[in-house]
């Protein structure tokens, strides 16, 4: 199967080498914002204000027209000072901006700021891209720029890697980045199988506190809530920061300083992640997690900050990604499933424990005692193994199997030698593909 993976590094850039940065930074953006800009005017003249149907919109549409980067470059200068490619790819960003809205997935494009952060991506890569053992990488126009790395991993030396496009991030505290997105062929080495086996399935429940509660009742190990253990110092920046005057060299050394502690706390969040999903992703077959909207979840809560500083909803997505590569299967539960309401033992649904300030309940039908969070871990472990047994299922009437035999028929034909281990190969298989 076709993975795409990127290699994020640290540049060290000299002084010439990170104001080119700036500069090209700046007029990708620039480009970005004259498209918004002209997409945005073709509106107001000629569909604001006007009932049309979408098919009419689609029609008026067709008809816009924007300057290309030759026109802009006749129009201002400064444009020839930076890579061609980079301002290709600022209008491309826009326009796949502009198709995503349309299509519903995202909001309406608007105006980046410099404040924001910014960074630019190059398509025509030198043949001679990196070094490892000099740590330089070869950036169009800009040239060798030197970096640091502890180690680049195994995959990205892999046979018929394909570099694809770089991009050059300049962060809000002036640190500067660089990912490598590489394209390669993925042979999984390595055969786990699930035998129905309570020790490689588990549930776990959301928690503003601990992260997350398993299935087993246990907390996640070694989690701090890292913005609030800090909030003090992070509150003292901000009022230094607030205090300054507008414009002066203060108000930027004071934004700087801000901007790299968030950086700091953020990384040591993204460090805790990244070891906690390669941990649980190699210690179970199958991992239920549960959907939810955090930002609605907020509204009605005193702990807010402690949901936000979770960032549940990125902890999932590396489950789910680093699930690719070591045969593990994450489920994730549909966003209306009552894992808390439910009783885990005889399956009764009390609304009652839809108020947050209910810890600890008895069921009234089976008379159970539930911990809130455990019981809600014990129904997503459930529900994940109804999943994995609807696959199953699946698989039992349809498809081909690696014994030769296919459809139902040959799972239970006496003639044919499947051997069980052959059978959950090609279950794990299946179940990989229709994922991807």
């Amino acid at each position: 199967m076709e993975i795409k993976r990127c290699l994020k590094i640290r540049l060290y850039p000299t002084l010439d080498q990170f104001q080119q940065f700036i500069k090209t930074c700046g007029c990708r953006r620039f480009i970005y914002n004259k498209y918004v800009e002209s997409r945005e005017q073709f509106y107001k003249n000629n569909i604001k204000g006007r009932y049309l149907t979408k098919e009419q919109k689609k029609e008026i549409y067709k008809q816009f027209k924007y300057k290309t980067e030759k026109e802009l470059k006749e129009e201002y200068s400064f444009l020839k000072e930076v890579s061609s490619v980079a301002l290709q790819q600022g209008r491309k960003d826009a326009e796949k901006a502009y198709k995503d809205f349309f299509k519903g997935k995202k909001g309406k494009p608007h105006f980046q700021k410099r404040k924001d952060g910014s960074s630019f991506r190059e398509v025509m890569l030198p043949k001679e891209l990196l070094s490892e053992h000099e740590q330089w990488i070869q950036i169009p126009v800009i040239g060798k720029v030197s970096f640091k790395h502890n180690h680049i991993p195994v995959w990205f030396h892999t046979k018929g890697i394909k570099r694809k496009n770089i991009t050059v991030e300049v962060s809000k505290s002036g640190r500067c980045y660089c990912s490598i997105c590489c394209e390669y062929e993925s042979i999984s080495d390595k055969e786990r199988i699930y035998y129905n086996n309570d020790n490689q399935i588990i549930g776990l429940d959301f928690s503003p506190l601990n992260a997350y509660i398993d299935s087993n009742g246990n907390k996640a190990p070694n989690y701090v809530p890292f913005k609030q253990q800090v909030k003090r110092h992070l509150a003292h920046l901000q009022r230094n920061f607030s205090r300054t005057k507008k414009g002066s060299k203060n108000r930027e050394k004071a934004r700087r300083r801000f901007a790299k502690f968030e950086e700091h706390i953020s990384n040591k969040r993204r460090d805790w992640m990244e070891k906690e999903t390669l941990r649980l992703v190699r210690s179970y077959e199958v991992i239920g997690v549960e959907t939810l909207n955090i930002k609605g979840m907020m509204k009605f809560s005193r702990n807010a900050k402690n949901y936000n500083d979770v960032s549940w909803c990125k902890f999932t997505s590396m489950l789910e990604w680093k699930s690719k590569f070591h045969n593990c299967l994450v489920v994730k539960a549909d966003k209306f499933f009552a894992s808390s309401q439910l009783c885990n033992k005889c399956g009764f649904k009390n609304k009652e424990v839809k108020n947050l300030s209910v810890r600890n309940w008895i069921c009234p039908q089976c008379g159970e005692i539930h911990n809130r969070d455990q019981n809600a871990s014990i129904n997503l472990k459930k529900n994940a193994l109804r999943e994995v047994n609807k696959l199953r299922s699946t698989v039992g009437t349809i498809g081909t199997y690696a014994c030769g035999g296919q459809g139902s028929k040959a799972r239970f034909s006496s003639n044919v030698d499947c051997s069980l281990n052959q059978e959950e190969r090609f279950v794990r298989t299946f179940i990989e593909a229709n994922r991807l």
